[in-house]
């Protein structure tokens, strides 16, 4: 069971941070592309950027281009799950493979019966809202599920009111453990936050190598630490390191 950070709490002066983005640092909309930074989220992530020499990355599920045009680019972007990720000052890869055009196909058919629901391409994750019928999360991921039997890198996983198809190798924590290697993460005790079903192999890679999670909300994780929701995140953020 995680515990509850108190103010008392301060970051290890070698920290490496990485922050999950929907859930983590900004709320989740009905629209995720119509999701933003406030200027002050902005400039607390590049101060704390600074205090940690540039050891935070932006860890998101989010394909790799459209997670660079929401968090600054002077930070180090991973996206697509952790399957791609951008330097600071960089562009992002824009030649991201393309999920399978013919299960995609059939996949739209069989979603067509689904009211309110909306599909989103994602390079070689293929991303099902279900956000105005959150019990669905279940079922569309039985539905699908015959249809990937050609797809035997990809497996199916259940987020918060989204079901994505992705390749086994879109990993928080393959991508996470993959930073660490990188100047200048390596030597440093990885802190990972996140929300999701989604962070939890990032919690479990934080830990392998020393470090920990801290979970936005309640609920089983493996996760060390808890805080409450994103405005205690922010605060916590702020505090001096």
């Amino acid at each position: 069971m995680a515990t509850t950070l108190n103010k008392d709490f301060a970051f290890p002066s070698n920290a490496a941070l990485f922050l999950d983005f929907d859930g983590t640092l900004v709320g989740f909309q009905d629209n995720p592309y119509s999701v933003h930074l406030a200027n002050s989220e902005i400039s607390c992530l590049l101060n704390l950027n600074d205090k940690l020499d540039g050891a935070l990355a932006i860890i998101s599920g989010r394909d790799i281009v459209d997670l660079s045009k929401r968090v600054p680019i002077a930070l180090w972007r991973i996206g697509n799950h952790g399957l791609y990720s951008a330097a600071p000052d960089t562009p992002p890869p824009n030649d991201l493979p393309k999920f399978s055009s013919d299960i995609r196909r059939k996949i739209d058919t069989v979603m067509s019966q689904v009211p309110e629901i909306w599909i989103e391409d994602k390079g070689p994750v293929l991303a099902i809202h279900h956000r105005k019928k959150p019990a669905l999360g279940l079922a569309i991921s039985q539905a699908i599920s015959p249809l990937l039997a050609p797809l035997k890198t990809h497996i199916i996983q259940v987020g918060n009111c989204v079901v994505e198809i992705k390749p086994a190798s879109a990993n928080k924590g393959i991508g996470l453990r993959k930073q660490m290697t990188r100047d200048p993460f390596l030597g440093r005790i990885p802190i990972m936050i996140g929300d999701d079903t989604t962070d939890e192999e990032g919690f479990i890679a934080a830990k392998k190598l020393g470090g920990f999670g801290i979970k936005i909300g309640h609920g089983p994780t493996q996760a060390k630490y808890n805080l409450l929701n994103i405005q205690d995140l922010y605060s916590f953020l702020r505090l001096p390191t």
